[in-house]
């Protein structure tokens, strides 16, 4: 007898797959939730044939994008919402679980993303760049984002990945602890080329290491932490 098919912790659409719920003659259920948070109870045929995607909040962006929902722009639009107010969302912690939103024009739920890809196009959006908070502001809007590549917000951001692939945050641009030596790290990236600045006890000293390699050789396009 084959063995009995399992779909906990399968992924369709926008659905994990949590646990099975019940059986109801020949049809088996399984309880999922959604990246947009809700949890639903959906049959196991529905799941694996793709007919069933999400809680139902697909179909809803359908009509509220007109179509865009494979748009890179209504992509970012939508990875903007999850990592602000999906718990669920791997980078929520450092954008909504530290306090960063999304204005009211932009999260309208009717109009929002109308009103994000207006502004997007009249203010650089093309493909290939990416959505950047300027100044490390707490709130997405027309006033605080700019389009740019994703080198130079790289250079501007507190998060690094290290070796491990995990992302580690840090109170100064540039500078990440790495568990496995117990001290923290300045690198800046100079020309698609990763630069090790040194490993030091605290991140103060770290940071300072930091801004005073971009003095010293004149770079631009990187933001200093400001502590010289």
């Amino acid at each position: 007898m084959p063995a009995k098919l399992d779909l906990t912790n399968e992924r369709y659409g926008r659905l994990l797959v949590l646990k099975e719920t019940k059986k109801i003659k020949s049809q088996r259920y399984w309880k999922c939730i959604c990246d947009c948070g809700t949890l639903k109870i959906i049959q196991q045929g529905h799941l694996r044939s793709g007919t069933t995607k999400s809680c139902g909040c697909l179909r809803d962006t359908f009509h509220i994008t007109h179509g865009d929902t494979k748009n890179p722009l209504y992509i970012a639009y939508w990875n903007m919402l999850q990592r602000c107010y999906n718990p669920k969302s791997s980078n929520y912690k450092y954008w909504g679980g530290s306090g960063v939103i999304v204005c009211d024009l932009w999260k309208n739920k009717d109009t929002g993303y109308l009103e994000f890809k207006e502004w997007a196009l009249s203010n650089g959006y093309s493909k290939g760049l990416s959505l950047d908070r300027i100044k490390g502001t707490k709130v997405y809007s027309p006033t605080t984002c700019r389009w740019t590549t994703f080198t130079i917000q790289a250079r501007n951001t507190k998060k690094i990945i290290n070796r491990k692939g995990q992302v580690v945050s840090s109170k100064y641009i540039g500078v990440s602890y790495y568990k496995g030596i117990n001290k923290y790290v300045a690198e800046i990236v100079v020309n698609k080329k990763k630069i090790r600045l040194g490993a030091f006890k605290n991140s103060l000293e770290a940071a300072k290491i930091r801004d005073q390699y971009i003095i010293n050789n004149k770079l631009k396009g990187f933001r200093l932490n400001g502590i010289l």
